[in-house]
């Protein structure tokens, strides 16, 4: 077996201490204001076999620092939109690497769903089948 100098669970715990966290019942109230986008980063896989947050953007995890830098060929214009950004995945533990990355970069603009897509689920936040 190799060792590792890190585990991904303390990645990700030391994420979450850096980066700013929104509780699922918060972020379901902000979720119809205009003014805040619902970023998911999990596989798309997971999206095609369920459903997602309504009015969530899928944004491929490895394509996310290219998309959102407007000198990149590959940038996508709703990152330059004047939004809050709340990404999730399906636990809260990509998302919250996402957004450690994003914010080295510049958006700082973001918060980390805890909970992830699982618990809005459970909290029934509004959801929509996968387009």
């Amino acid at each position: 077996m190799i060792k590792l100098k890190n585990s991904v669970i303390k990645l990700v715990a030391d994420a979450k201490k850096q980066i700013h966290n929104i509780d699922v019942n918060d972020s379901i109230m902000l979720h119809f204001n205009k003014n805040n986008l619902f970023i998911d980063v999990r596989d798309i896989r997971e999206i095609k076999k369920t459903i997602r947050i309504l009015g969530a953007k899928y944004v491929p995890r490895c394509m996310l620092e290219f998309w959102i830098n407007p000198q990149c060929r590959y940038h996508k214009e709703f990152f330059n939109e004047n939004c809050y950004f709340i990404f999730y995945c399906a636990s809260n533990w990509r998302s919250a690497l996402a957004i450690l990355t994003v914010n080295e970069i510049g958006l700082l603009n973001t918060s980390n769903l805890v909970g992830g897509f699982n618990k809005w689920v459970n909290e029934k936040g509004p959801i929509e089948k996968t387009r």
